[in-house]
């Protein structure tokens, strides 16, 4: 089964015309080239503000009708989720956005709240009523079941029977806060979700955002029953390529997270990729296309063949990921000591607390030599950059505070990185009189 894999499209009716359309024209070109696709996966922001029925229309005939007459492709066979742009903004409560940014603080509570929906719930499903009534229109077929939280695709290719679900990871998006560790789903309602395919053997996940932008709470939660349940996970919103293979239990999980169809963002990546999934095989090849903007068209890269391994390498890799799922609590532990206030009845918390430094690239003596001026750190790109830093600061001035804060950062976000952070105190080594062995 060979699934196209894009998201990310923007759609702006009457502005941005030729970029759009050149973009498609380009795409299809490229596509039109290769084999007969099987399915489409688009993984949210079909349109740029949700707030208008009209502009799913329009995006409807401008990308999904053209890729279904050229490709072949019935609409059946093309599934979307929801992103975070296509939800209408205008609906958007802060209050009640705060009631669970507050309220919900664990998943027991965030359940329960599904489970017993209350007047709160249904307002925060507004939001997403026109992208639910125009994918309840042009995508969902008998059996097929769509709800404000997901909806459920039974499909048979070649004999063989697939589940897919879609999830709302745009439920408590917004446009007036960052979407990172802020995002909840319900576990109970993915596991509702699963238990309607769970008797199929291949089950595919669509979700917009990666895992990481949920709260910590909620995000491991659902991380386990993800990896344990299903075999792909498609993803958007990170207008990035990431191929990945990860592991849980006794079963893998490939994780495509796809570029944009087309974007504006600084550092965004325009493109799509198409999975050869086969039935009970471990490997599945990746062809992936480019925009060459230079040259003005979409360029193949080379295929990538990943393999879901089993067994004991399986097992370790979950291992890894539980021991830093771990690690996170006991440095959370360790950076709230650092508060001057860390009594039992305080219920201060370093994150909540701490403030990025002021940094100077210069030195004093420099920053004050005539015609000179500061050049201040950027902190955004040594979260994203792979260079060596060295920190020079006088005592109590926050540098502590900061390799902590850059530590957990790490760890929160390791499922979306995959970069494991070492803190080494070397005065506490010293003192323990420990070997100094890095690897170790």
């Amino acid at each position: 089964m060979r699934i196209l894999h894009i998201g990310d499209l923007h759609f702006k009716s009457n502005r941005n015309n030729y970029e759009q359309n050149l973009m498609i024209n380009k795409m299809m070109q490229n596509l039109r080239s290769k084999p007969h696709i099987d399915m489409i996966f688009f993984t949210g922001d079909l349109v740029f503000s949700g707030s208008s029925p009209k502009e799913f229309e329009e995006a409807h005939f401008f990308l999904f009708k053209r890729l279904s007459d050229e490709l072949n492709v019935p609409f059946e066979n093309i599934i979307i989720c929801q992103g975070n742009h296509d939800i209408n903004r205008n609906e958007t409560s802060k209050a009640i956005l705060s009631y669970y940014d507050e309220k919900i603080e664990d998943n027991d509570r965030l359940n329960e709240d599904y489970l017993n929906p209350s007047k709160d719930l249904s307002n925060s499903l507004k939001p997403s009523e026109n992208f639910n009534e125009y994918a309840k229109n042009y995508f969902t077929i008998s059996p097929d079941e769509r709800t404000d939280f997901y909806s459920i695709h039974r499909r048979n290719f070649d004999g063989n029977e697939i589940g897919i679900v879609t999830i709302n990871s745009s439920w408590l998006s917004c446009g007036f806060r960052w979407d990172l560790n802020h995002l909840m789903y319900p576990v109970v309602a993915l596991k509702e979700a699963f238990s309607k395919i769970d008797k199929i053997e291949n089950k595919l996940l669509l979700i917009h955002h990666p895992l990481a932008y949920f709260q910590e709470f909620n995000a491991y939660e659902l991380e386990d029953l993800i990896h344990r349940e299903f075999s792909l996970m498609f993803s958007g919103h990170l207008h990035k390529e990431q191929i990945a293979t990860k592991y849980a239990g006794n079963n893998g999980i490939y994780a495509n997270t796809t570029q944009a169809t087309l974007t504006f963002d600084k550092g965004g990546e325009i493109g799509f990729s198409i999975i050869n999934f086969i039935s009970k095989s471990d490997e599945i090849n990746i062809e992936r296309s480019t925009y060459n903007q230079k040259e003005n068209e979409f360029q193949d890269l080379n295929t990538v063949v990943v393999h879901v391994p089993c067994g004991i390498e399986k097992s370790n890799q979950n291992k890894l990921r539980r021991k830093i799922v771990s690690k996170l609590q006991v440095e959370l532990d360790n950076a709230d000591e650092l508060m001057l206030d860390n009594s039992e009845e305080s219920k201060v918390k370093f994150l909540d607390m701490f403030t990025h430094p002021v940094i100077s690239t210069k030195s004093d003596t420099e920053n004050t030599a005539p015609e000179s001026s500061a050049t201040l750190f950027s902190y955004e790109d040594m979260y994203r950059d792979d260079k060596n830093y060295l920190l020079f600061g006088k005592d109590k001035c926050g540098k502590t505070s900061l390799l902590k804060r850059i530590q957990i950062y790490y760890l929160k976000n390791y499922s979306l990185l995959g970069k494991t952070p070492f803190y080494l105190d070397y005065k506490e080594l010293e003192a323990k009189n420990y070997p100094i062995d890095l690897k170790k």
